[in-house]
């Protein structure tokens, strides 16, 4: 117990039982003078000084304040104590406040999706579906590597996502915006789709790069969450530069080498 001596100065008393009585004793009769710990999950709780030999078995520590005291009567109470733990009652709450918040997150996605893809068709016309293709697979390699890794679907990696496809909706943009400028320039629709992913390739690269770098220190140096977005954001970025440079480019070939596609449509005033 915790209260104050004479003098009023805090104390803890403790009483041991016959065994701890007979070992206290000698311990205390062959260490007079000298310091006594008392550890508890590998923390020294108090360090006082054997004044005099303890033969009786009743110990009485001070040298503190009250509320070290009152921590080191908690600690002798409980610490030591083998008390094995009762499951008195046990309830299941379901995550539905989670997953309420996860599908709205990807309701949010497929607005946004559907609401970029519609404009890029609308705007680039047919250049449009190469984009509306490009994001479709982008998606699926980001789905693809997110479930191949084990990682959690949370609210953070589902704006990794929905910044994963502004990031390579921009990159389409540049794209189609180069090839227009070559198409000003009177230049065949081949040499224009290569002319144009040439131009773009280092301005893509640029940005997706440093977002990258970003995405890689927070996932470093992030908390869970934080890593969430990181991971999805490093794994959109690389998926996005694939889609926008190659697998874009290759359905541009592919109607130039395969369809035999000899104009372009990539807006109402460019053909």
């Amino acid at each position: 117990e915790s209260r104050r001596d004479e003098m009023g100065r805090p104390v803890v008393n403790f009483i041991l039982d016959g065994e701890g009585t007979k070992i206290f004793a000698d311990l205390t009769a062959n260490n007079v003078n000298k310091r006594l710990a008392i550890v508890s999950d590998n923390k020294i709780r108090s360090n006082a000084v054997i004044n005099e030999p303890i033969p009786g078995g009743s110990v009485q520590i001070s040298g503190f304040s009250a509320e070290e005291a009152e921590n080191l009567r908690a600690v002798l109470r409980t610490a030591w104590l083998n008390v094995p733990l009762e499951l008195e009652n046990q309830q299941i709450i379901g995550a539905s406040m989670g997953e309420e918040a996860i599908n709205q997150g990807m309701w949010a996605l497929a607005c946004g999706l559907a609401a970029v893809l519609l404009f890029m068709l609308l705007y680039y016309q047919s250049a449009g579906i190469n984009a509306f293709v490009a994001q479709v697979l982008n998606l699926y390699i980001l789905f693809s590597v997110l479930s191949a890794l084990n990682l959690t679907l949370t609210l953070p990696s589902i704006a990794g996502m929905i910044l994963t496809i502004g990031m390579a909706v921009d990159a389409n943009v540049v794209i189609f915006e180069r090839i227009k400028d070559e198409l000003r320039l009177k230049k065949g629709r081949q040499a224009a789709i290569a002319s144009g992913f040439d131009h773009a390739f280092w301005a893509i690269m640029d940005a997706n790069i440093t977002t990258f770098i970003a995405a890689v220190f927070l996932s470093q140096l992030g908390s869970g969450p934080i890593r969430g977005f990181a991971y999805s954001l490093a794994i959109g970025v690389v998926s996005s530069v694939f889609t926008a440079l190659f697998v874009s480019r290759l359905i541009f070939d592919f109607g130039t080498d395969v369809l035999k596609s000899k104009k372009l449509l990539i807006s109402w005033r460019i053909k």
